[in-house]
């Protein structure tokens, strides 16, 4: 029972030592130099820390404060603690092995732990032949484990009051204004893309109708589907006489290939109200979105609506042409079995290309514009625009759209693009990433699995636009006419979807969901506020009861003494 006490005390003290160092790594968060990558300033911070105890103590703080001693120690024990615990995962975080750093940082302290309770030691003392005991003097300095409580509450809340977060999580999510991130952003780093998107920005439309001079097919890296501001830009480029005359034809990856006809005939038709243009263009954006039960995002409908008003004023030789690429086929699905097998095609990409370059080529199109969603939009692997870009080398250019990264949903280039954009007074802006140092930036939109991430911004993407800061990001769902003579076709194809999916849509229509348009700031910012914060109090709050409990010992103790 001692053995096991004591071992859990080591534990608890490795666990409060890794606390310690990410105290210190917050700190230091905010002069981080710029191009430094996070994870590999994190292991920075706790090679800093335990370099600076073992200096001061000749062990770590929180095995002083508990009373832990090392016997038969060296210069070794604390190079091999540092190996497996900073070095190597500070290697492969400086090399962009981003699988391989996740794995390690799982399995290897897990491992370590697990393996204590058996072997009586840590992979460090294997590796140095220490040993670990209980200290006979035990730790008594009130004074400073109070400073560092302190400390320690401070930088619980200090977060908390930057993001502006509130207890009540619906209105936290739906109202919150405030465009602070809570997680500490470099001022080095912010400064410097403060200096470069002032140097470098210009015009959005500007910069994508410029590339069409070099270019003859430019893709747009359109970030989340409902996302309203980024296609208000989309309409802006395309809706005038300028991309008419230069490009005039658009796909999207929203809208089935099968229904190209039926999209035809609607922009070929003068509607004789208001309320029919409506429920023709209801028509076809709510079986735009593929294995979607329904496609019910705003944003593509007033882009269809406005695409037909603005058509309607041309001939037929100056309309702006849409061309849908998804592949997608209700009409081929009878069961749920037919759907899943569906929605499992891993050569999607290759298809919406397929289409893509068809058309292109025997229409003889001589430019055209791709709207297409994230990873379709970039240029490696299997994905749309990397097909294209092997047809086209040469004549194809690829725009990000700022969005998040993928997958984790958190914020590109650290966090330091949106925090730099709100000294910007242009909410809008582009920046060619070929001439933009901010092109040679490490890309961080996704990881990538078992290889060395190489990629920089510049070589996924010619620029960028900077389409609003996320505090500004709208979505909003349904319009009008969108259940007209389709609420039997929304529930068969919902069964088709599971009996949970059914009973959702059921509900929706017995509440009368369609029936308004719910419009909201779009909640990536408020989700990475609270996500972080949660880390951030789960891993302050346990150092806090730590040396709460610790201070309160040494109170009663010198009391019973």
């Amino acid at each position: 029972m001692k053995t096991f006490k004591f071992i859990l005390r080591r534990i608890n003290s490795f666990l409060c030592d890794l606390a310690l160092a990410y105290a210190l790594f917050y700190l230091l968060m905010f002069v981080r130099p710029v191009g430094f990558p996070i994870s590999a300033y994190y292991f920075c911070s706790v090679i800093l820390y335990f370099g600076l105890t073992y200096g001061l103590f000749r062990t770590s703080f929180m095995q002083k404060l508990f009373g832990i001693e090392i016997k038969n120690r060296s210069l070794n024990h604390f190079l091999f603690k540092l190996l497996w615990i900073s070095i190597i995962p500070l290697i492969l975080s400086v090399l962009h092995y981003d699988i391989f750093l996740i794995l390690y940082v799982l399995v290897i302290p897990v491992l370590s732990i697990i393996l204590l309770p058996f072997t009586k030691k840590s992979l460090w003392q294997w590796c140095s032949g220490s040993q670990i005991e209980l200290q006979k003097d035990q730790y008594k300095s009130k004074s400073s484990v109070i400073i560092l409580l302190a400390a320690i509450v401070a930088l619980l809340f200090f977060p908390v009051f930057r993001s502006n977060f509130r207890f009540n999580i619906a209105d936290f999510f739906h109202n919150n204004k405030n465009n602070n991130v809570a997680f500490p952003i470099s001022m080095p780093e912010k400064a410097y893309y403060v200096k470069n998107i002032r140097q470098y920005k210009e015009d959005p439309v500007n910069y994508v109708m410029h590339l069409f001079d070099k270019y003859d097919i430019v893709i747009l890296c359109e970030r989340m589907h409902p996302e309203c501001t980024q296609w208000d830009f989309f309409s802006e480029l395309i809706l005038n006489e300028a991309f008419t005359t230069k490009v005039q034809n658009v796909f999207t990856e929203i809208g089935q290939v099968y229904n190209q006809e039926l999209l035809d005939s609607y922009m070929n038709t003068r509607f004789s109200t208001d309320k029919d243009l409506q429920r023709a263009t209801a028509g076809i954006v709510r079986e735009g979105g593929g294995s979607w039960n329904i496609w019910s995002n705003t944003n593509f409908y007033d882009f269809i609506l406005h695409l037909h008003q603005y058509n309607e004023t041309k001939d037929s030789l100056n309309r702006i042409n849409l061309f849908f690429t998804d592949n997608f086929n209700w009409n081929n699905i009878k069961t749920p079995i037919q759907h899943d097998s569906l929605i499992r095609v891993t050569n999607r990409d290759s298809i919406m290309a397929y289409h893509v370059i068809n058309r292109f080529e025997s229409q003889n199109l001589k430019k055209c514009l791709i709207i297409t969603n994230t990873r379709h939009a970039w240029n490696f692997g299997e994905n749309e625009a990397a097909y294209i870009f092997k047809k086209f080398p040469n004549k194809t250019a690829v725009v990000w759209i700022n969005g998040t990264r993928q997958i984790t949903s958190l914020p590109t280039m650290n966090g330091s693009l949106d925090a730099a954009a709100l000294e910007i007074p242009d909410s809008i802006w582009a920046i060619d990433f070929k001439n933009c140092p901010l092109g040679n930036t490490y890309c961080d939109l996704f990881p990538r699995l078992y290889k060395k991430n190489k990629l920089t911004y510049k070589d996924l993407f010619a620029g960028m636009v900077y389409c609003k800061h996320p505090s500004n990001w709208i979505i909003a769902d349904n319009y009008p006419f969108i259940l007209d003579n389709y609420k039997d076709t929304l529930l068969k194809r919902s069964a088709l979807l599971g009996e949970e999916r059914l009973k959702i849509t059921k509900n929706e229509i017995e509440q009368k969901y369609f029936d308004t348009i719910y419009k909201r700031q779009a909640p990536v910012l408020p989700i990475i506020n609270l996500g972080f914060l949660f880390v951030h109090s789960v891993i302050l709050l346990f150092l806090f009861l730590n040396l709460s409990l610790k201070l309160l010992l040494l109170v009663f103790s010198k009391k019973s003494g």
